[in-house]
This record gives C-alpha cells, sequence and structure tokens, in this order.
C-alpha cells in the first residue's frame, strides 16, 4: 500500500473503531483514548496483510490459469500429432521415455558424485549423460515447435495444414529416428567405457 493509501485505511479503522465504542456506549476516558489509535494500528496491519495475501493469491491463480493454458495447448499439439502420424508420435514418446532414463542415471550419479566428489570418471561419464540428455532434448524441443507449427498451420487452413504437415511429418521422424539411433549409440558407449 502507498503511503497515502495507509493512512487513508488507518483513518478509517479510527473512525470505525470510534463508532464501536460509542455503539457500545464505552465512557470516553485515558483507556478509550488509547484504544482508539490501537485498533487503527492493528486494522491497518491487518488490511496491509490481508492485502498482500489477496495480491499473491491473484497471482498464483494467474500463474496456475497461464500453466493450465500451456498444458492445454501441448494437449492439442500432441493429440494433433497422434491424428496425423501415429509413428511420429510413437518416437516423441519414446524420446521422452528415454529421456526419464537418462535424468534417472544422472541421479543416480550425483547421488554417487555427492559421496565421491573428486573421481575424474563419475564425472566424465556424468558429463556424457548430461550431454545426451541436452541434445534429445533439444530435439524433442524442436520437434514440438515444427508440430506446433504445422498446427497452428491445420487450424489457419486445413488444406495447407494437411499437405504442410505430410512433407514436414516425414523429415521430423528421419530426426527423431537418428536422435533415438544417436542416443542409443552414445549410451552404448557409455555403457561399454564402464564395463572397462
Amino acid at each position: 500500500m502507498s503511503f497515502i493509501m495507509t493512512l487513508v485505511v488507518f483513518f478509517l479503522w479510527f473512525f470505525a473503531g470510534s463508532f464501536l465504542l460509542r455503539t457500545v456506549k464505552i465512557k470516553k476516558s485515558c483507556g478509550t483514548t488509547l484504544l482508539l489509535p490501537i485498533i487503527a494500528i492493528v486494522g491497518t496491519i491487518w488490511t496491509q496483510t490481508a492485502l498482500d495475501w489477496y495480491e499473491e493469491w491473484e497471482a498464483y491463480r494467474a500463474e496456475r490459469a497461464a500453466e493450465e493454458q500451456v498444458r492445454e495447448t501441448q494437449r492439442f499439439v500432441m493429440s494433433f500429432l497422434e491424428e496425423m502420424n501415429p509413428l511420429l508420435n510413437k518416437k516423441v514418446i519414446e524420446i521422452g521415455d528415454e529421456l526419464a532414463r537418462i535424468d534417472t542415471n544422472i541421479q543416480k550419479l550425483t547421488e554417487l558424485q555427492q559421496k565421491f566428489p573428486e573421481n575424474a570418471l563419475i564425472e566424465k561419464t556424468l558429463n556424457q549423460w548430461q550431454t545426451l540428455r541436452n541434445e534429445l532434448s533439444q530435439v524433442s524441443q524442436d520437434i514440438y515447435q515444427q508440430v506446433e507449427i504445422a498446427y497452428v498451420a491445420y487450424k489457419i487452413d486445413e488444406i495447407q495444414g494437411l499437405k504442410k504437415f505430410d512433407v514436414l511429418s516425414k523429415e521430423l521422424l528421419k530426426e527423431a529416428n537418428a536422435a533415438l539411433v544417436n542416443a542409443e549409440t552414445t549410451k552404448s558407449t557409455i555403457e561399454e567405457q564402464l564395463g572397462d
């Protein structure tokens, strides 16, 4: 609250306290004179706290609404992908599954690294897994962005979008296959290095 607003709220509480004391018919004394500023201060603090809480709640609601909007958009795009090219959708799901497995390995290596912080082999292996994760994640994001563009084009003009998506989906399928093959090769290399 601004300083002026705080003063306005303070005097509103002061007059509300004065009205309350007159309504209850408490005799005016030194105690009631001190009670009015206390009521006004406590009321102002309570009002400020309530306004702060309300602003946080509104920000939280806006954030949740924005997140829900993003999730809903992603559901539309992924449903579009599943309907238009089930094979590419399957590859996107495989990439997601592979990312989850890589995350598990990275978590295990991070825990191991905390126990043995000076071990170079752990650091090297962790870096390899993180690099692989970043590459797969980037491929997944690229595919999603291209599908989203195709989805928008499809919605604007279904005929143009369908033709455009057919061409695009073949390219994206190749990219997804290459990413999975690369991930498998890198994973095998890492596992062979660990086996030696």
